[in-house]
């Protein structure tokens, strides 16, 4: 059955060979209970590692059934175990996380055994060496003798015809070692048995040849009883584990070590949080732009969607609700060009002894939530702001500010327009200089703000119309407009200085005139005179003008000196209450480009300010974005590499098992296979707790960003094979590392 011809080992260290057989030949056969027997160090284990594929050898040729194996590669030594050799070891080699029936039923599994035949099959074994009472019990949990021989049920699962004993009884007393003994004879009617032991008077009884060997050299080989040979039947030879039982032991290896397995699920718990947050971060950045306002709209927070319609008429009920059912619109702000609007202020200087202006940029409190503010509340009030924080403003101060168009940068200019008291501070701010605060107002604020956006960004212009020499002209007041309600409706104040250009174009001046300050102005402004008020916009350039009485005054040294004055009434006047562009009010990037994308099909005019980048801010986001993409890589590597030491040093801790699978005749790709859908397994279900775990810090607005909703469906397949790929190459390289020496030389090591 089995034949060595001269038969030669070394074993090589760095400065020495050491010769462990020297030219062995010898033959055996089945029905043979064999003890091979030597000092230390004589070669009996090296012997028996060879007669079972567990080693290699230098010189010489083996035959198994007439074959020669001589020349076998590690896959073929594998299968050649799996087929026909079985272990019982001196330390046990069992599994001792699995159950006595797991341990004996992972033969029946290395030959692909059915799930009922190999566990009716294992029992009818466990009871057959006396262990029936145990079959449910932990490895762990039995005694020496006990494992010895749960080892040699799973040996006899196995089917082989040789079953090959390391010193089986080296760590058991003299009961269990007859016990073992007397099982391992009544085996051997009808298998070879081969043993190595140190105490031959032991083993004498049973055995049925001797051989022993001294220095490597065989010395002794006796026959003590007659056995009669034979030759069984070839099994069919089986090469690899089904996938369904790959299934199986992965599993298995699973629940046996729950504290294990919950580590490692801990582990990449926080392994993939670090890689969905840097991919996440990664994808937000690169969907935030940095526009801070254009060349249009002062304004182009990430929070501000601007809106018309294609044919720029006014907005309909029906249309502004319908835009307002949009997922993520916060608001609609109908007058929205108050957003465009800035406020000035100035601030005394302390440390360096002057006054600044200060410019405050105008943002809906629709866009932020209670979880933003640092301190305070919403307000609730006209005159209540929440302020952007940078050390300038505390709760409760008073900020006073005017529109930045209707007042003068002198520094004894007084900015009283509008009282505002600080109700709360946010981190969330839009502004991008340390002079430049955002002011957060309710839509009731924004309402008292509206009548001096409108003037800004409306060009208002008094009509003058001379009945006697048939003259009319549009004379634009660029914006200097304001409010003065001690005049009468219907009634504009203005400064002699503004009327001289209307003077000359009506040809109200003598012709030796020099200066202009000698048109004669107040005498000009006789009733016959028609003069006529109108307001117009990019949407509206056509509204009534109305008729309006003109007054004038002398010159005064004063800083709205060159401005025209009218009460509310006539100012309101000049207004237009439809809706012709709206801000819709979002909270941040993600939900902009979602309701930007929606209001397109919906057929609007849709501009998004903050995607509006300058030359040198686009550059900005290229190199920002790159850092980004250097983030991401640097957080893959520290990860994978964090990870790999930490989940390596866990399934090194199981190495045991594997090694006792391909001692089995478990092959390389098999193993693998398992290891892989144990770290699968894992990290599917991390995955999975990550991303609930995302999700409902979200739903719960816990503080973290809200990274998910920049994940398209096909994002969490992305992360999930990245995820894999590098579960993977961990598999691959403890297997590789696995079966990079021989099964023995790997034993040993444990």
């Amino acid at each position: 059955m089995i034949k060595l011809e001269n038969i030669s080992k070394y074993y090589y260290s760095k400065n020495n060979i050491v010769l462990a057989l020297h030219n062995i030949n010898l033959s055996f056969n089945i029905g043979e209970f064999i003890a091979i027997t030597g000092k230390s160090g004589s070669g009996k284990s090296t012997l028996l590692n060879i007669i079972s594929g567990l080693d290699t050898y230098e010189k010489g040729k083996m035959y198994f059934n007439d074959q020669d194996i001589t020349y076998f590669n590690q896959n073929d030594l594998e299968q050649f175990r799996k087929d026909n050799i079985a272990f019982v070891f001196q330390d046990y080699n069992i599994i001792e996380s699995y159950t006595v029936l797991e341990n004996v039923e992972m033969a029946l599994i290395v030959k692909n055994y059915d799930v009922k035949t190999r566990k009716e099959k294992a029992q009818e074994l466990i009871n057959k060496v006396g262990l029936n009472k145990q079959t449910n019990q932990k490895a762990g949990q039995l005694s020496g003798g006990e494992k010895q021989r749960t080892v040699i049920a799973r040996a006899l699962a196995k089917g082989c015809d040789v079953i090959v004993c390391d010193e089986p009884t080296g760590n058991l007393d003299l009961e269990n070692s007859i016990m073992i003994f007397e099982l391992l004879y009544e085996i051997s009617k009808e298998k070879l048995v081969i043993v190595v032991t140190h105490n031959y008077d032991e083993v004498k009884p049973y055995i049925t040849r001797k051989l022993r060997l001294y220095d490597g050299d065989l010395v002794e080989d006796t026959c003590l009883q007659e056995t009669e040979t034979f030759v069984k039947d070839r099994v069919e030879k089986v090469n690899h584990i089904k996938f369904k039982d790959q299934i199986s032991i992965a599993f298995r290896n699973l629940k046996s070590v729950p504290k294990k397995t919950f580590f490692t699920i801990i582990v990449l718990m926080f392994m993939i949080s670090i890689f969905i947050f840097s991919f996440g971060i990664n994808i937000k950045a690169k969907n935030t732009f940095n526009a801070n306002q254009t060349p249009f709209f002062r304004n182009a927070t990430s929070k501000r969607v601007i809106v018309t319609k294609n044919d720029y008429q006014n907005f309909t009920d029906n249309e502004l609700d319908a835009i307002h059912g949009i997922e993520f619109v916060r608001d609609i702000i109908h007058n929205d060009i108050v957003l465009d609007t800035t406020l000035l202020s100035t601030l005394y200087n302390d440390e360096f002894d002057f006054t600044e202006f200060i410019e405050y940029k105008i943002n809906p409190v629709s866009s932020l939530d209670q979880k933003d503010l640092v301190a305070g509340r919403m307000p609730v009030s006209a005159d209540e702001v929440v302020v952007g924080e940078n050390d300038t403003y505390n709760l409760d101060d008073i900020i006073l500010a005017s529109n930045e168009v209707l007042v003068q940068k002198w520094q004894d200019s007084v900015f009283n327009d509008y009282k505002f008291r600080v109700v709360g501070i946010t981190e969330d701010s839009a502004g991008n200089r340390d002079l430049e605060i955002d002011l957060y107002l309710n839509n009731e604020g924004l309402e008292v703000l509206k009548t001096a956006a409108l003037i800004e960004y409306a060009d208002i212009s008094v009509v003058v119309n001379d009945p006697e020499i048939g003259l009319e002209e549009d004379y634009q007041l660029y914006n200097y407009l304001r409010i003065d309600n001690s005049l009468n409706d219907d009634e504009v104040l203005g400064y002699d200085m503004y009327f001289f250009e209307i003077c000359y174009d009506f040809g109200f001046i003598t012709p030796d005139a020099s200066m202009p300050e000698l048109c004669p102005v107040r005498d000009w402004l006789i009733p016959d005179k028609i003069f006529k008020l109108k307001s117009s916009t990019v949407f509206n350039d056509s509204k009534d003008s109305f008729e309006v009485t003109m007054k004038s005054v002398p010159v005064v040294e004063h800083q709205f000196g060159q401005a025209f004055y009218v009460n509310k009434n006539t100012y309101l006047k000049l207004l237009d209450d439809a809706h012709y562009q709206i801000s819709v009010i979002v909270y941040d990037n993600f939900e902009g480009a979602h309701v930007k994308e929606e209001l397109v099909k919906m057929g609007y005019n849709v501009l998004y300010p903050n995607e509006i980048l300058n030359a040198m801010t686009a550059r900005d986001v290229y190199y920002r974005n790159v850092q980004y993409d250097v983030v991401l890589v640097l957080a893959v590597l520290i990860v994978y590499l964090v990870g790999f030491f930490v989940i390596l040093n866990i399934v090194k801790s199981k190495r045991q098992t594997y090694l006792i699978y391909r001692t089995l005749g478990a092959k390389r790709r098999d193993l693998q296979n398992i290891l892989t859908m144990e770290m699968f397994s894992l990290a599917l279900i991390s995955y999975g707790i990550v991303i609930l775990g995302f999700i409902g810090a979200e739903e719960y607005n816990l503080e973290i960003p809200k990274l998910l909703r920049y994940f398209e469906f096909p994002t969490y397949f992305t992360i999930l094979f990245i995820i894999l790929i590098l579960m993977y190459l961990m598999t691959s390289k403890f297997s590789s590392k696995l079966f990079k020496k021989t099964v023995i030389t790997a034993l040993r090591s444990e």
